[in-house]
Parts: C-alpha cells; structure tokens; sequence
C-alpha cells in the first residue's frame, strides 16, 4: 500500500482505512448543509411576510459553502483514482463517494436556485400556469404506504426498503391522527410541478386553476380557503428519511415557503420527497390529459378522481369494487354514493374515450356487491 496515499486520503476525504482492501468514507458536508437548512427554517419562522434582504445573511453563507463543495468535489474526483491505484475491488467506497458528488450537485443545484429566487424580482411572476405534458406521480411501493392508502400517515415509520425508511413528522403538534390524503398530495405535487417549470411565485387561485384540468369554473372563496388550509398543512410537516448504510437521518420540511401577500406566496426550494421518490424510483410520469376529467371540482370529486388514477392507471388494478371505495374515501349515505357512482363513470368514460383504457363494465358478484371491470389497452 501507497502509505503517502492513504494518509492523504484519509486527511482530505475523512476516509479512515481498517485494513489494506477496506475504506470508510463519510461526507463531512452532510451536517453543513443541515444547519444551513435550519438557518433557514428560523428565517421563515420568524418572517410573517416576504421582505427584500431578510435571507442576505444567509445567501452568503449558502455562497461560501458551494465555494467549499466546488473545492472538496475535485479531492472526491481525484480519490476515485487514487482508490483504485491501491485496490481495484474497492468499489464500496467509490459507490459512497460517487452518492456524495451526486448529492453535492442536487445541493448545489437547490441553492443556486435559491439565490436566483430571491435575488429577482418577484411582483410580476405570479399569474402563470405551467405548461407540461407529463408529471410525476408517487408509487406506493411500500408495503405500509399501500396498506394504509389512500393515506400517509404522521408519526408512522414506512419501511421502503431494506435501507430506508420515512417518517413524515408535523411540528409543534401532538395530535397523532393528522394524515396526508390524495388532495395534500395533489396540491404537494402541483407546488413541485411549478417550481420546475421556473414559477416560485405561486397565486392560490392559479393554482386552482391548474388542479381544476379543463373546468374553467370561477374560483370560489372555499377553494381558497381550503387551499391555504392545505398548504399550511404541508408547510408544517417535515419529512424524516433514514439510510441504514451511512446510519444518517436527513429531515426536510414537506415545503419551504414564505408568504407574500394574502393572495400568493414564495416557494423556495423543491420539495425533497420528490428527489427521493426519483433515487429510489418511486415515481411514474404520467400524461397530465389524464387528469383533465370533464367533473366538478370539488375536494371530494378530487380526491375520487386521484384515488382512481393511482388504483387503475399507476398500479393497473383491473376489478374494484364500489364499497372498496366507499370505505376508503369514508363515502356512507346512499346519496353520496349515487353521487360518487355518477362521477366514477363520468370519469371513466373519459379515459375510455381518450384510450386510458380499452373498455370497462358494471357487473355484481354473487353477494350482488357492484364492481368495476377494467380492460386495459
């Protein structure tokens, strides 16, 4: 062994040799970069409204500290080579190495929007609608995410592999029933949704637009009610991920956010849970024409509608039966059935028109219990 070598690395990298063929390898910046995202956590705490200049403090350690991932990043690069000059089979170590350098891009990437965001003129940016012909939605692959949809509890851990778990935690809470439904996720998505297409300036009623697909109803004063309800929800949960391998817990809130005004607010950086749903593949990208269904828009019908996508569309359930849906959606009078057996309809007619699916019936089985029949494409 290379014992000039070795010293440097473990100098530099904080890489800490057991033996000749093993190295550990731990980011040093993984602490950095959380207490900078605390700094700005306290900033929003403390900020009832948007103000120029209230994140220059912060802005220039965030400067500094992509200064020093730029600068660390080269001695990464460069032990890659020198890993391998003293052992070839070493590739542990590499892999770690190689997940650091890819999650000093995504950190870099997030400040360096960051500071474009609040370096910029905000007042004239908040009227768009993103135009996108496909988006990401969740895969709920967990066992326990599945067994408890359509919800995602609070305080309860989801093992989503053998390596990782999460746990989404409210602040300042005790209240152990607190869930996120369809239409939390539907709103969570559509804040992502915006802030990749450039638009961190979001107006709640644009964004009710864009939920609404087609309809072009006016937007009335309880949707916007209940879309700030919502998002103040998300704006107060935080996302806990566990990695068994690097024996690290990463916490994030669900959204970074400030208000601007009683009519829009400032979203400041991309949620983390879809970085994390796309690095352990956990997403599909579906057509967005999908969730264009020619319906009212209501929570409930939302939520129907969302419920429907994820059982049919994302997971190609082909039989289910309405009580199953009844029960999920806490669906009880006969009305609200009829209702809802009205909407189902509606909406699959429009994916059988538009070739979401091939065809689909009514049938009953022996209990004489309805079900739906899918025939996919």
């Amino acid at each position: 062994m290379n014992n000039s070598i070795s010293k440097s690395l473990k100098k530099n990298l904080y890489i800490s040799n057991l033996n000749k063929d093993i190295f550990i390898y731990e980011d040093i910046f993984f602490d950095k970069k959380n207490k900078l995202l605390l700094l700005l956590e306290e900033i929003l705490d403390t900020c009832e409204n948007y103000s120029f200049g209230i994140f220059n403090d912060l802005r220039k350690k965030l400067i500094e500290f992509i200064d020093e991932l730029n600068t660390y990043d080269n001695l990464l690069r460069n032990s890659i080579d020198e890993i391998y000059k003293l052992n070839n089979s070493n590739t542990s170590t590499i892999e770690f190495i190689t997940h650091s350098l890819q999650n000093h891009k995504s950190w870099k990437d997030n400040i360096e929007k960051f500071i474009f965001i609040i370096d910029n003129d905000i007042s004239n940016i908040k009227n768009r609608i993103p135009s996108t012909n496909s988006i990401y939605r969740m895969k709920y692959h967990s066992n326990g995410i599945n067994n408890d949809f359509p919800y995602i509890y609070c305080y309860k851990t989801y093992i989503i592999n053998n390596n990782l778990s999460v746990t989404l935690l409210p602040k300042n809470s005790v209240n152990f029933e607190i869930k996120l439904d369809l239409f939390d996720i539907l709103i969570l998505r559509t804040i992502f949704v915006f802030y990749i297409n450039g638009i961190f300036r979001l107006s709640y009623i644009v964004i009710n637009k864009y939920i609404a697909s087609n309809n072009k109803k006016i937007v009335t004063d309880n949707q916007i009610s209940l879309l700030k309800k919502t998002i103040k929800k998300l704006e107060n949960i935080d996302i806990l991920v566990s990695d068994n391998i690097s024996n690290k817990t990463h916490k994030e809130r669900l959204i970074y956010m400030l208000e601007i005004d009683n009519e829009s607010f400032l979203i400041l950086k991309k949620s983390y849970i879809y970085d994390f749903l796309k690095e352990n593949n956990l997403y599909i990208k579906l057509d967005n024409n999908i969730s264009m269904c020619p319906i009212s828009i209501t929570k409930n019908n939302i939520i129907l509608r969302e419920y429907l996508i994820n059982k049919i569309i994302i997971n190609n359930k082909i039989k289910i039966y309405f009580e199953e849906i009844y029960i999920h959606l806490g669906i009880t009078s006969i009305q609200q059935k009829k209702k809802n057996r009205e909407i189902i309809i509606r909406i699959l007619d429009y994916w059988k028109k538009f070739g979401y699916i091939d065809d689909y019936s009514i049938n009953f089985n022996y209990d004489n219990y309805p079900y739906i029949k899918i025939k996919k494409i």
